[in-house]
């Protein structure tokens, strides 16, 4: 037990074992407390590292975003120059025509001569089998002059002499395969122009239907003024001829 000396105050045995005590205690809860606090700033530093590589992570994702937008747009502005690049088309087929840059018809002509050579041989087959002059006829008419009169309003009127003589050359040997005559290429020509141009004159829908204009008698067409021979040539203005012929042949 405690008590004063000489104004002094002496603590005894079982009072010093306790302040030991006391003093273990204390030191070993600032050594949990220390332990705590580390422990906190692991935990703060673990959470700051995952912050920063989220924060990498989603910088290197908007990176990679806009880098799949540059190259997008690159591709777009690619796509555009090449739709901005004009080829030069030589020729085109239209409804069975060909129609050249140089608005000549010499393809055209090309393409139909071989097909209709292409069918003469049927008719020669079909003499060796010595079939009647009509039914030859009809066989020519139907295959090979179906060919040669495909869109002649068209073409004829700009087609060369040297092209107009070659289809001339194939209806002269079939002909001679038949043995009879056979209308020419001008013949075909206006008979064709004659057709369509009545069939226009027949419908006030068509948009052509003003173009041939009866004269105030209403017997013959208003002619079509016209500078150049081509132009003199071309659907139209024969047509107005044509019909004019047939309504007064003198």
């Amino acid at each position: 037990m405690g008590g004063t000396v000489g104004g002094v105050k002496s603590v005894s045995h079982t009072d010093g074992q306790q302040i030991r005590y006391q003093q273990g205690e204390e030191e070993e809860e600032e050594e949990e407390k220390k332990k705590k606090k580390k422990k906190k700033k692991k935990k703060k530093k673990k959470k700051k590292k995952k912050k920063k590589k989220k924060k990498k992570k989603k910088k290197k994702k908007k990176k990679k975003k806009k880098k799949k937008k540059k190259k997008k747009k690159k591709k777009k502005k690619k796509k555009k120059k090449k739709k901005k690049k004009f080829y030069c088309c030589i020729s085109f087929r239209f409804l069975g025509s060909i129609i050249s840059q140089d608005l000549k018809w010499e393809l055209n002509i090309s393409s139909i001569t071989k097909k209709a050579q292409q069918r003469m041989n049927f008719l020669r087959q079909l003499k060796k089998f010595n079939l009647p002059k009509t039914m030859m006829v009809h066989f020519y008419t139907a295959i090979i002059e179906s060919i040669l009169c495909s869109s002649i309003t068209v073409w004829y009127a700009a087609a060369t002499a040297k092209d107009k003589g070659r289809l001339q050359r194939i209806i002269r040997s079939a002909e001679k395969v038949i043995g009879c005559n056979l209308p020419s290429l001008q013949d075909l020509f206006a008979s064709r122009t004659l057709k369509r141009a009545r069939r226009i004159v027949a419908d006030p829908s068509h948009p052509a239907h003003d173009l041939l204009v009866p004269l105030p008698s209403g017997r013959m067409l208003k002619s079509i003024r016209t500078k150049t021979s081509r132009h003199m040539n071309c659907f139209f203005p024969s047509a107005v001829g044509l019909i004019n012929r047939a309504r007064d042949p003198h």
